[in-house]
């Protein structure tokens, strides 16, 4: 039986926005402080979406300085000093992939709810989104500390389709890492995996449908999302 989906829910970083250059500018602020080597965005883009920890441990490598030798105060001052630095700075060089906005009016036109699933904080996620203009295009946002977990625990999303008031088989989830995919894959979430994001490596299955630019994702519909087969097709807005 044909089954079309209802709601569509995003990853943030790395999917619908390229916040790399924000995330590792302030990384490289905290990291001066504590005199440790700069990450530049050109051989470091994907770490940016794996979080302050694989920043701090990426840097230290550079510095032939492994992580465990930092001492436990040292290295959350570290930890936090890069999210503080971030907190202000948000949105100066982020912006939104390219088709992404027009997808997500589209679908909205249509109909379509719209949510965004996030490991970023919270309140971070939610400024964010105001700063690139999606905060009225987005119906829910759940970031990391709004719940007591966070992806891949599955719970993360589906709360997310919860709040939507739309079925887990009525969602379609949009992200870019293993993390993305296992919290569909635990979830039961048909899934589309975005390969331009932060962990174009990142291993798929047969059922998820893959795609490298926004335009590729026009009239999503479980049935497409749900084939065995992941080549990728062009599917139109009805």
């Amino acid at each position: 039986m044909f089954n079309r989906a209802r709601a569509v829910i995003f990853d943030l970083d790395g999917t619908l926005a390229d916040t790399a250059p924000d995330i590792l500018t302030a990384a490289n602020r905290a990291f001066e402080a504590f005199s440790l080597p700069n990450l530049n965005l050109q051989d470091h883009r994907n770490i940016a979406g794996k979080g302050r920890r694989a920043m701090i441990s990426m840097s230290t490598k550079i510095a032939h300085f492994p992580p465990s030798n930092i001492c436990k105060d040292v290295y959350q001052q570290l930890y936090a000093r890069i999210a503080d630095e971030y907190a202000g700075a948000v949105c100066i060089e982020t912006a939104l992939f390219d088709g992404a906005r027009e997808l997500l009016e589209g679908l909205s036109e249509q109909g379509f709810r719209l949510g965004v699933c996030t490991n970023k904080p919270h309140n971070v996620a939610l400024e964010l989104l105001k700063k690139l203009g999606l905060d009225e295009l987005i119906d829910v946002t759940i970031g990391k500390g709004e719940l007591s977990v966070f992806k891949p625990d599955p719970l993360h999303l589906l709360s997310v389709a919860q709040r939507l008031n739309i079925s887990h088989d009525s969602c379609i989830f949009v992200g870019d890492t293993s993390v993305d995919i296992k919290a569909a894959e635990q979830a039961k979430v048909p899934f589309a995996f975005f390969e331009c994001g932060y962990e174009p490596e990142a291993r798929t299955s047969p059922q998820h449908y893959r795609f490298d630019h926004f335009n590729q994702l026009r009239s999503m519909s479980l049935d497409s999302l749900s084939t065995k087969s992941a080549q990728k097709i062009e599917i139109e807005y009805v």
